[in-house]
Order: C-alpha cells, then sequence, then structure tokens
C-alpha cells in the first residue's frame, strides 16, 4: 500500500502556533507506522519561488491553479502512482479545488484522487481536520474499528424508505443494533458508534423533513465512542463549515459529507444512487475503511453516469457552461462528496441481527418475457404478532422499453399494485410505496418497496409483466419482508 500525507507546515504553525509540534509529531509517527510520505507543499512552493504558498480566500478562481501546481507535485513525488492521499488540514490550510458547473461554484478535492487522468478517483482522500486535539486523535487511532451502537437519523418511514431500508439491512447483518430517530436525538448521539442521517442538512445543522432539529453545531454533544458519521444532507461540508468542525472536534472519528446541496429525494437515483453503490461495496468488502468504500462507490457512480469526459474537461478548464441538467447533477452529485478524519475507520462487524425476518422471492436470476414466462409466483405466512409485509423487488430491463413495460403485484388474487416500468416516487411525495431506480448502460435498475396486505395466514403472491411486450430480470435481493410492529412520527402539530 502506498500512502502519501500532504501537509503544509508553515500555514499549521501560524493557525496553532502552540500546537504545531503535536500536530508535527502525530503526522511523523502515522507516517512511520504505514510507511507513508509526507509532502509539504510549502517546503516545495518555497523551494521553487522563494516565497510562502499563499491560499486565498474562499471562493477565489486562483485556487483552482494552485491546486493544479499541488496535484503536480504529488504525481512527480509518486509517479502517478498511489493508494491514499491525506490531506493534513483544512481548506485554508490545504486548498480545495474550485470549478463551475454553469452558474453553480463547487468545492472539492476529488481532482486530488485522479493521479492517470482517466477523471476517475483511484486514490483514496481523506482529509484530517478540526482542532489540534481532533486532528492528532484522527492520525492517532490504533482502534479503527467501530463498535455496534448505531443512529439513524431519518424522519421517513423505515418499511417504505429505500436508504435507510438498506442501511438498515445491511447493518444488522454485520451485527449493528440500530435505532431509528425521527425527531430529536442529540442525546443518542452520545451512545451512537455510527451516526447515518437522511434529511435536511446545512454548514450549521442537520435537521428531518418537518424542519425540527436533530442536533445543531452549537449544541453538539461530547461524542465518546467516537463514532463514524455518514451524513445524506446538503452542504453539511462546504469550507468554513462549523458543522463538520462540531463533529470531529467533538469526538466524531470519521465523517462523510457533501459540499454542496445534495439531489436525492428521487429512490436510487443521483446521491441515492451512490449510496446503493456504497452499500454494495460494504457487503462485499465489510473490512474496508469507510473512505474506501465512498471511494469506490463514487468510481462505479462515474463509470455508470459515464462522466470521465466532462470530469477531465472541468479538471483541464475549470468550468463546463450550458451543461445537460441530468449530467450537470451527476457531476455536482460525484464532486460533492467527501471522506473526513481517521482515514482507517472501519465499521463494525459481527454476528447478524436483523430487525425484520426476509423471505427471497426467487433463488436467483429470473427472467419474465411478455407472452412467455411472464409470473413468477411465492406464499408466505403472517402470524398475529407480525407487523407489515413489504415487498422489495430488485429488477433490471432494458432501460428503452421503461415506459412501456407495466408490472401488476397481486396478493391473494387481488391486484395491489400496478406499476410503469419508468415509475419513481419521490420521497417528499411519498403515501405508501418507494419506486425508483438508475439507468446503466442500455439497462434500467429498478429498486420498489411495495406494501403487501397484512393477511393473517398463509398469503400467495404473484409479480406479472402484464404488458404486451418486453421483457425483466428479477435480481435474487428480492424478498417478501415481514416486519415488526414499526413506531413512526408525523408531522408536529401548528
Amino acid at each position: 500500500m502506498k500512502m502519501l500525507i500532504l501537509v503544509n507546515m508553515t500555514k499549521l504553525a501560524d493557525t496553532y502556533p502552540e500546537d504545531v509540534l503535536g500536530i508535527q509529531k502525530a503526522v511523523e509517527t502515522f507516517a512511520r507506522r504505514y510507511n507513508a510520505d509526507i509532502l509539504d507543499i510549502d517546503e516545495v512552493y518555497r523551494e521553487k519561488t522563494g516565497k510562502h504558498i499563499t491560499i486565498p480566500t474562499y471562493p477565489n478562481p486562483e485556487l483552482t491553479e494552485i491546486v493544479r501546481e499541488i496535484k503536480s507535485e504529488i504525481i512527480s513525488k509518486t509517479g502517478g502512482q498511489l493508494d491514499y492521499l491525506i490531506l493534513v488540514g483544512d481548506e485554508n490550510i490545504i486548498p480545495m479545488w474550485e470549478v463551475r458547473l454553469d452558474r453553480l461554484r463547487l468545492h472539492t478535492d476529488s481532482f486530488y484522487a485522479d493521479l492517470d487522468g482517466d477523471g476517475l478517483p483511484e486514490v483514496v482522500t481523506t482529509r484530517v481536520l478540526g482542532n489540534p486535539e481532533a486532528m492528532q486523535r484522527q492520525l492517532s487511532e490504533t482502534d479503527q474499528i467501530g463498535g455496534p451502537e448505531t443512529s439513524i437519523l431519518c424522519s421517513e418511514d423505515t418499511r417504505i424508505h429505500l436508504e435507510t431500508q438498506r442501511f438498515l439491512d445491511v447493518l444488522t447483518q454485520q451485527g449493528h443494533e440500530v435505532a431509528v430517530l425521527g425527531r430529536g436525538g442529540a442525546e443518542r448521539l452520545t451512545q451512537s458508534d455510527l451516526i447515518i442521517h437522511f434529511g435536511h442538512g446545512t454548514p450549521k445543522s442537520l435537521s428531518n423533513r418537518f424542519g425540527e432539529d436533530f442536533v445543531t453545531a452549537k449544541g453538539m454533544p461530547t461524542l465518546p465512542h467516537h463514532p463514524i458519521a455518514i451524513v445524506d444532507g446538503c452542504a453539511t461540508t462546504p469550507p468554513g463549515s462549523v458543522l463538520l468542525r462540531a463533529f470531529l472536534n467533538n469526538g466524531c472519528r470519521a465523517y462523510l459529507g457533501s459540499t454542496a446541496t445534495v439531489a436525492g429525494m428521487t429512490p436510487a437515483r443521483y446521491t441515492n444512487q451512490l449510496v446503493m453503490h456504497f452499500l454494495d461495496a460494504y457487503q462485499a468488502h465489510p473490512e474496508w475503511p469507510v473512505a474506501k468504500l465512498l471511494s469506490v462507490a463514487r468510481t462505479e457512480y462515474a463509470n455508470v453516469t459515464n462522466l470521465c469526459e466532462a470530469l477531465l474537461e472541468l479538471e483541464q478548464t475549470g468550468t463546463i457552461r450550458q451543461l445537460d441538467r441530468e449530467i450537470g447533477t451527476h457531476l455536482m452529485t460525484f464532486l460533492e462528496w467527501h471522506a473526513y478524519g481517521a482515514p482507517f475507520a472501519r465499521l463494525h462487524q459481527g454476528e447478524a441481527e436483523p430487525v425484520f425476518a426476509k423471505h427471497p422471492l426467487v433463488k436467483s436470476l429470473m427472467s419474465l418475457k411478455a407472452g412467455e414466462q411472464n409470473a413468477i409466483e411465492a406464499t408466505f405466512e403472517l402470524e398475529n404478532t407480525d407487523g407489515q409485509p413489504i415487498l422489495f423487488l430488485r429488477a433490471n430491463w432494458l432501460n428503452s422499453v421503461s415506459s412501456s413495460l407495466i408490472i401488476q403485484i397481486e396478493q391473494n388474487g387481488q391486484v395491489i399494485h400496478e406499476l410503469q416500468g419508468d415509475a419513481d416516487i419521490i420521497y417528499q411525495h411519498i403515501e405508501d410505496i418507494c419506486v425508483g431506480g438508475y439507468v446503466d448502460g442500455d439497462l434500467y435498475h429498478a429498486y420498489w418497496l411495495l406494501p403487501l396486505q397484512r393477511e393473517v395466514g398463509q398469503n400467495s403472491l404473484q409479480v406479472a409483466l402484464v404488458s404486451q411486450e418486453g421483457a425483466l430480470t428479477i435480481l435474487p435481493e428480492s424478498a417478501i419482508e415481514i416486519w415488526p410492529e414499526w413506531k413512526t412520527i408525523s408531522a408536529p402539530e401548528k
């Protein structure tokens, strides 16, 4: 494993004069432990120009030219061969790239991670920041694996909210003990090893869909379990974010979040698609650090959405104008996500503790084709003590036929759902179903959560392709889920 630590000791000394020796010692100790090289960007700049490097105030178009020079030094130092890049200090110490997508100004570390020139982030990159104590702690973590106590902050109904349900399922398969909180929860954070948020975000706070705060930067409690935080909310980590610093300064081990607005209200699309790639990587490699999981997920996202050419243009020019809206949204989603904190922070691994029962719909890939084998059937049984049954349907089909594809779900001889292949349900308008997906080349990948009737006893279920043409493939992840009784929250009284 080849690793490079990027520092700016002059700026660190100016910013933290009483603590710079402790930070330097932590960097050097970390470098020895992992056989990493250290590159001081100010030292290199002084050797070339005789002057100290100056980081301009954000926003500033000069930033991109400075970081291009830094990237050239990284390539010169490493020969373009690198596995991990660690940036020590915030954006005023190690600058971020500043790029423009039409009129949107965006700050990102993403281009540091592409050293082979293909536009994709092959280098796992994380930024160590916070106060001196926080930075030293992030660099000196010896126990990188978190504990099992997990808090999911989300006011949607987990049973029919794709991202929180998938997180809940995958995490409990690894022994996490998960509590889902629809409102409040600051006190729960003090007991948490992992914090996941789906909702509204700002550089100062996290809140639910009703605008009620989960936690604010000013009200951030001490986090004695040193949790990992995965925050799917808008703009919690732009330059100067006090929320990010509050998390890290109060004990957070690592933080994944975005520097700009999150486009993620449609299930499995944009940011939610990135979440699906993250969970796929986690299921395949639960032992990987979260920074690596994010890096792999972002690379897969860029490949699926064909971003390489646009990313190369953006890195070279700093600006793309007259963007197609879809490509622009994908670019923003790709560029805004970052990892902060301990470079090798990993999630808990343990014995499975599932919250709900799962009955596989199919044992292997199953094809349905109009006019031929067009339906599959299954049975399931509900006890008096069982809660809501949900059908989780994973399928793919040719994107070109999405609009003409019609799928019916029949329970006990009665049609309870009928949907077109191109249907999607935006979360803020959700009633009782969750439907979405993303395009991957010629294919459309569908993720559906469909409530079934709660009828005690033996139940029959049929999934049928009823359109006159087309075909689809049902994936073995598809399952009938039997949930326990589940509490949800409603809007606050006015």
